[in-house]
C-alpha cells in the first residue's frame, strides 16, 4: 500500500507517514539519507522533478517464527524525464523493516497470519 501512495501520490506528509522517524533511505546513486526529516526533504524536492516516479517491489517477505521480527527483501526503480525527450531510470536493492508498532507487516504474510496473530495484518 506505501508504495501505492509514493508512487501516485503528491501528498508529502502522507508519504513519508509510512516511514519510521529513524529510518535510513538510500536512493540509487545517493548516500544515506537518515531520519523522517531529511527523507521528508528528499520526497520534497524528488516530486518537483518532471516526471519524477518511484516503484517498488517485494521479492521476499520472512517473518521470524516467534513473530518478533519480519523484513522485506526487494528492488526499487526510480525514474524522471531526462533531456531531448529520454527518460532516465536507476534501479535498486531494498531491505526493509517495518516498525514494531506499526499495524502492519505485509499484505504477503496472510500465511502467517493465524501463527503470528494480530501482529500481521493487511
Amino acid at each position: 500500500m506505501w508504495a501505492a501512495v509514493a508512487a501516485a501520490g503528491r501528498d508529502i506528509e502522507q508519504i513519508v507517514s509510512f516511514w519510521a522517524d529513524d529510518a535510513i533511505v538510500i536512493p540509487p546513486g545517493h548516500g544515506a539519507i537518515v531520519g523522517k526529516n531529511a527523507i521528508r526533504e528528499y520526497v520534497t524536492t524528488s516530486l518537483k522533478i518532471p516526471g519524477f516516479r518511484i516503484q517498488w517491489k517485494t521479492n521476499r517477505f520472512t517473518i521470524a517464527k516467534a513473530c518478533d521480527l519480519a523484513y522485506g527483501i526487494g528492488t526499487n526503480e526510480v525514474s524522471f524525464d531526462g533531456g531531448n525527450g529520454s527518460r532516465v531510470t536507476s534501479r535498486g536493492n531494498v531491505a526493509s523493516r517495518p516498525r514494531a508498532s506499526g499495524p502492519t507487516l505485509s499484505s504477503s504474510a496472510d500465511r502467517d497470519r493465524d501463527r503470528c496473530g494480530s501482529n500481521v495484518n493487511e
